[in-house]
């Protein structure tokens, strides 16, 4: 593999805010309190010590989940590591996306992994350990149930409405397995990796089972604890956050006075803030918003009420059965663990950005944000199609049509366009004007108008060598299509659109290995890997 690096600012497909957080902008600086460098987590460090999250609880949870699996050594020494006063965790998150879903979840992966490596380095006296959480309480399905593979969609086909896409069953994944198995090519990596999905999927008690079984797979020897924070343990650590949320909604104010200052910045805010920001799972598994109902409480879209007192009961003795929203996802997740780092995407790091006053208000330190490197894959079918059409990768940030017309120009010369004779036109007529203004103003309408029908004339002539070139060239500019296509799907980034299985395919788990080899959190570029 070859690394090539490139400056965000090159890249229209990514936001304003997103590129601004890469260059430590000051119109943003007011909403985080660390520049994600090596040396902010010293004092972040120091900020954490402070605040002692519950150790045992938090050890219990995570033994717990892995009691039932092959945990590998490294992931046994991290999960015994969690009890030691001196042991830190870096986390990233995702939902539990269909086969990992678009490549950004493994860049994700890697580099919470790279970043846990470089830390422990850094500092020998503490330990750090990666973690991905899989967000499989959310109730959004159609946003975790399809992948692109081969520029094909797979999709699985279930029942829904409102539950939790970590807690369904597994129903349609078999289905799914096979039309990836036939996709991939014969004898090759893919049909492998789904085979060991098969294995996976037949132990599956739900899809959360399923999402964790593939990611630990694929993970487990890095020593990354693949974690669901849906289960009574973690909840019970939150019990009185959630009351404050059900009585006071204090959140509300602090999120939607830091919102206002980042559009004041000249930012978009990201989320929606509601006055009670947690879910309740309903015994059928719905995941429904919680309003209040005079001094009581309703769960919208049931025929479920609760007096004050019946809902504070609910908390005490059924935490797990409250489910944040984006709102107090991170609250909630740093109350949990021992957290130095959190790491995502853009989009994910925009909501974090929010959050300052809010861990304020619940004592938490903040955590260094850390954003995820951002990947494109070269394969060498497309590094061959560049070399012959001579292309740089460079050349691929316009959009497609400007990419075109740059490349007829450039291999057509003067014939691709009659601008140069339009101008001339223009001279031309505009002396004639002039003359004939000198000897009856009022035929300088007609000129202009006799200049107008010239010049159209000349662009349909124009339109036609283009048509002529683009046809001789028909074969130069499919190669074009099929490699920006593949690089960038639709005008989006690769890294939003193609499955990993693409490379994975070809290549097994060297493609892992060579990605986690050049991913690094704290290269702030876009980078091009060529195979």
């Amino acid at each position: 593999m070859e690394l090539k690096s490139f400056s965000f600012d090159q890249f229209s497909q990514l936001s304003q805010r997103d590129k601004a957080y890469q260059k430590n902008d000051p119109k943003l600086k007011e909403f985080y309190i660390h520049i994600p460098v090596k040396s902010s987590f010293v004092e972040a460090l120091k900020a954490k010590r402070k605040v002692p999250v519950d150790r045992e609880t938090l050890y219990t949870s995570v033994a717990r989940q892995y009691e039932n699996g092959s945990p590998s050594a490294k992931q046994k020494r991290n999960i015994e590591k969690l009890k030691d006063e001196n042991c830190f965790t870096v986390i990233t998150a995702h939902q539990p996306s269909l086969m990992t879903g678009p490549l950004y979840y493994i860049y994700k992966v890697l580099s919470v992994i790279n970043l846990s490596e470089q830390l422990n380095e850094e500092h020998p006296d503490i330990h750090v350990v990666p973690v991905l959480i899989s967000g499989g309480e959310d109730h959004d399905f159609e946003e975790i149930n399809h992948l692109r593979l081969y520029n094909k969609e797979v999709r699985w086909d279930a029942e829904h409405t409102n539950e939790s896409v970590g807690r369904m069953p597994v129903a349609g994944i078999a289905a799914v397995l096979d039309q990836l198995h036939d996709i991939c090519r014969d004898d090759a990596h893919g049909q492998d990796l789904v085979n060991v999905c098969k294995g996976i999927l037949s132990n599956a008690a739900s899809y959360r089972d399923f999402a964790t079984g593939l990611a630990n797979h694929l993970f487990h020897k890095y020593g990354l604890l693949v974690l669901s924070m849906d289960n009574p343990e973690m909840k019970s650590v939150i019990k009185d956050v959630i009351k404050d949320e059900l009585l006071h909604s204090a959140n509300k104010a602090l999120i939607e006075s830091v919102q206002k200052k980042i559009a004041d910045s000249g930012f978009a805010t990201q989320t929606h803030i509601r006055d009670i920001n947690f879910f309740y799972f309903t015994e059928e598994n719905k995941r429904l918003r919680i309003e209040r109902d005079g001094d009581g409480f309703l769960i919208v879209d049931s025929a479920l009420r609760f007096s004050r007192e019946e809902m504070l009961a609910e908390v005490d003795s059924h935490p797990e059965r409250f489910s944040p929203n984006v709102n107090m996802r991170p609250i909630y997740q740093e109350m949990v663990f021992p957290n130095l780092a959190y790491l995502g995407g853009g989009g994910e790091l925009a909501y974090w950005l929010e959050r300052k006053e809010q861990f304020a208000h619940h004592g938490l330190p903040y955590p260094v944000l850390m954003r995820r490197n951002s990947v494109a894959i070269v394969d060498k079918g497309q590094q061959k199609s560049l070399m012959k059409l001579d292309l740089t990768i460079e050349s691929l940030f316009a959009n497609k049509h400007a990419i075109i017309n740059s490349f007829l120009e450039s291999t057509s010369g003067e014939a691709f366009t009659l601008a140069k004779n339009v101008e001339q036109l223009e001279s031309i007529f505009e002396e004639i004007k002039s003359k004939a203004e000198e000897l009856d103003p009022t035929l300088g309408a007609k000129v202009e108008a006799e200049k107008t029908k010239s010049i159209k004339s000349v662009e349909s002539i124009e339109g036609r060598l283009k048509k002529v070139i683009k046809q001789r060239s028909e074969n130069s500019l499919a190669k074009i299509d099929k490699t920006y296509e593949g690089l960038f799907p639709g005008g989006s980034l690769q890294e939003r659109k193609v499955n990993f299985l693409q490379f994975y395919d070809a290549q097994g788990m060297e493609f892992i290995d060579g990605l986690k080899e050049h991913l690094d959190p704290f290269n702030k570029e876009f980078l091009f890997i060529y195979l």
